[in-house]
């Protein structure tokens, strides 16, 4: 055990302030002061490393700058995502008017997070269908609230559950590899006694029953279930459309096969002007394609970011060497044994030996029995994720209240945080669903974090800069603020979070006379 002295670091430090300590050139030691009390963790996130002290503090909350993690600052322990491990505490001791940190000789940068077995004579069944970050967090909260019973998880794709937004992002781009694609390893699953099960499609279910049927006949029953099932992509209905060449872009296999198509293509078309359409674009074009998006709309995202950021999208896209056919649509894919070309509405030809369509994603829940889900195949749940009598949903699917409506949220956070809350639930824990939804997206290098869900605004709001990448954007409705979007200012977007999280948040007329958006 080493012992430090810290007198200096935290001489002056204040309530609710965190400070870093260097430890031996690599590692950082995070130092907060809550009610006069100094606590200790380790200061580096445990999804991707990012410094804890350029997020936000709020109460014994503190929150990831780059991802909006959330951890205990007395304990380490994980309160949100992304990322499932927590962070090691460490002791801190005063004597001789110093003030000491004890440290082990070998310092880990995360540590597993304290959950329970499956336990001999515990019958009950808990079914998870979806092996995604929902999923996933789902099983780990069962766990985390002490179920001792059986857990099943159900995946139709052949892979552990694993980091979906590489699949668009560093995977797709090259990189990333495979070993850095899963959530977490096999030993997981075995060490606390979760049966995943891969290639297990399921066809049906039977709520009176309550079972379900899987694709190869077998038929399984559960005293609890959760729906987790994530989103399938939307196809063309053109003409060519499933010529060999042609793809979505939704899973690990998805970006496997783009990627390694990428290496030989010269011409790539992304059809749609979605999140996941411009980051492919921007993938395909480190594979040295020549990229044209198509895209219905005048401007991208000026929906949901408003006309003036999303004429930065497109110049920063346009900057780079991508092209852009606005206000237009892919009328036919052609080609005989592989696409050759696209042809728009407009009449013109775009030559392409790659497309990538990215015009959003379904429910998939087609197996549902008809009263559990909405005509466009939404689960509605109320605020503790339940639908029916021991049937409950999270993640893409998930129709959810939120600010007096109910709502379906994409963001894959909000599919972490919503699963390990379900789980819990579901176990018997005392928990509802609190998070605030936050999505980030990286656009040709520009990291563009959302914090919040504005379906609808009448007013934005830009604090800074926008050409220069250096801007809150805060998103209002009859004055609210319902969501706020930041380039360059993630602190403040995390200390943002932090005071929607408290129902804090100021009003758009307090942020305009200069109110403080700290925590």
């Amino acid at each position: 055990m080493k012992k430090r002295d810290i007198s200096a670091d935290i001489a002056d430090m204040q309530n609710g302030q965190m400070r870093t300590v260097e430890i031996e050139d690599k590692h950082q030691v995070l130092i907060s002061k809550i009610d006069g009390e100094l606590f200790a963790i380790y200061g580096k996130c445990s999804h991707y490393g990012a410094p804890l002290s350029k997020g936000a503090m709020s109460g014994n909350r503190v929150v990831c700058p780059w991802h909006h993690a959330c951890f205990d600052a007395k304990t380490g322990i994980q309160i949100e995502g992304p990322g499932v491990e927590s962070l090691p505490a460490y002791e801190i001791s005063q004597a001789d008017g110093k003030t000491y940190l004890h440290l082990p000789d070998t310092i880990e940068t995360t540590c597993p997070a304290h959950l329970s077995k499956k336990e001999n004579g515990a019958d009950e069944t808990y079914i998870i269908v979806g092996g995604g970050a929902a999923g996933l967090y789902a099983a780990e909260g069962m766990r985390r609230a002490d179920f001792a019973g059986k857990i099943v998880m159900l995946t139709k794709e052949d892979a552990l559950p694993y980091d979906r937004t590489k699949a668009s992002k560093a995977y797709l781009q090259g990189a990333a590899g495979d070993d850095g694609m899963p959530l977490l390893q096999t030993d997981f699953y075995e060490k606390y006694d979760i049966d995943l099960r891969q290639n297990a499609e399921v066809k049906s279910l039977a709520a009176d029953a309550k079972t379900v049927t899987l694709a190869d006949g077998k038929t399984l029953k559960y005293d609890k279930i959760l729906v987790a099932v994530g989103g399938t992509p939307r196809r063309l209905e053109v003409q060519g459309a499933d010529l060999p060449g042609v793809h979505t872009l939704r899973t690990w296999a998805d970006s496997k096969v783009i990627r390694e198509a990428a290496k030989s293509a010269k011409n790539a078309v992304v059809i749609g002007g979605s999140f996941i359409g411009l980051e492919a674009a921007q993938a395909l074009q480190k594979h040295g394609c020549a990229v044209t998006v198509v895209t219905p709309e005048a401007i991208p995202f000026a929906k949901i970011f408003g006309e003036e950021i999303g004429k930065h999208i497109l110049k920063l896209h346009k900057d780079a060497g991508v092209e852009f056919r606005l206000q237009d649509k892919a009328a036919a894919i052609l080609g005989e044994d592989k696409v050759k070309s696209v042809k728009l509405n407009s009449g013109e030809m775009l030559s392409a030996d790659l497309v990538v369509i990215g015009i959003g994603v379904t429910p998939a829940t087609d197996w549902l029995p008809e009263n559990l889900r909405d005509e466009k195949g939404a689960v509605e749940t109320d605020e503790n994720l339940r639908v029916a009598n021991d049937i409950y949903a999270a993640g893409d699917v998930a129709k959810f209240p939120l600010h007096g409506k109910k709502v379906r949220i994409e963001h894959w956070k909000v599919a972490c945080d919503q699963g390990r809350c379900v789980g819990q639930i579901m176990a018997g824990a005392a928990v509802g669903y609190h998070a605030v939804p936050f999505f980030w997206s990286a656009q040709q290098g520009k990291n563009f974090r959302y914090v919040g869900h504005a379906e609808n605004f009448d007013e934005v709001y830009i604090d800074g800069e926008v050409s220069a990448n250096n801007f809150l954007a805060y998103y209002a409705e009859g004055g609210e603020i319902l969501a706020v979007l930041g380039v360059g200012r993630d602190s403040e977007v995390a200390a943002l979070q932090e005071l929607m999280y408290e129902d804090k948040i100021p009003s758009l007329a307090e942020v305009k006379g200069g109110r403080s958006v700290k925590v």
